[in-house]
């Protein structure tokens, strides 16, 4: 339920035409849902890191790929092995463990169809099969890739962006939007 983001702010190593840049970092603003607040997300990649969270024991680093969810009362470290840490340590003794809310993708280890897939190969072949829908279906993957390509798009600007999602625009650099609907030359439109 997190919905687009509305504003979107990226810095990075040298941008050009061709390439991704070495390393990039990508603010991204999401309004309140609800009852729910607006939420801040901030994507690090390159090898850049946020800062090292205090509560992380001495001698213990952020691994290299993960993620940190930052809230009011303590801090989640995921690695992306799926292992976790709640800082500071305390929490681990308060909080109650809670049990997975999505669903998994259950496949059977082996399939007699001769296809040797990872799990979320196999996931999609089975949706399209009839099976369950795939938890990455297109209703999450196409504004997932908005988002990010947002941030692709703030990265090329080199400004904050003002995103107006309903009609997909960017309100406040009007040179972004030839990022957002790309002018096709003659014979090759969509």
């Amino acid at each position: 339920g997190l919905g687009p983001p509305v504003r979107v702010e990226a810095t990075s190593t040298r941008v050009n035409t061709e390439t991704a840049p070495v390393a990039s970092v990508v603010h991204y603003e999401f309004s309140a849902r609800g009852e729910m607040p607006p939420v801040k997300l901030t994507w690090y990649d390159g090898g850049i890191q946020p800062p090292r969270p205090a509560e992380l024991p001495p001698g213990q680093d952020l691994p290299g790929f993960g993620i940190l969810l930052v809230g009011e009362n303590g801090k989640l470290l995921i690695s992306y092995n799926g292992a976790f840490v709640l800082l500071p340590a305390s929490l681990n003794k308060e909080v109650e463990r809670l049990r997975p809310t999505l669903p998994r993708v259950i496949t059977p280890a082996a399939k007699d169809d001769g296809l040797a897939l990872s799990l979320h190969h196999r996931e999609w072949i089975d949706a399209c099969k009839g099976g369950p829908r795939a938890l990455s279906n297109f209703d999450y993957a196409g504004p997932l890739s908005e988002t990010v390509l947002l941030g692709v798009i703030a990265t090329k600007t080199g400004k904050q962006l003002q995103w107006d999602a309903a009609n997909m625009h960017v309100t406040n650099v009007p040179e972004a939007n030839e990022y957002v609907r790309p002018e096709y030359r003659q014979g090759w439109t969509l």
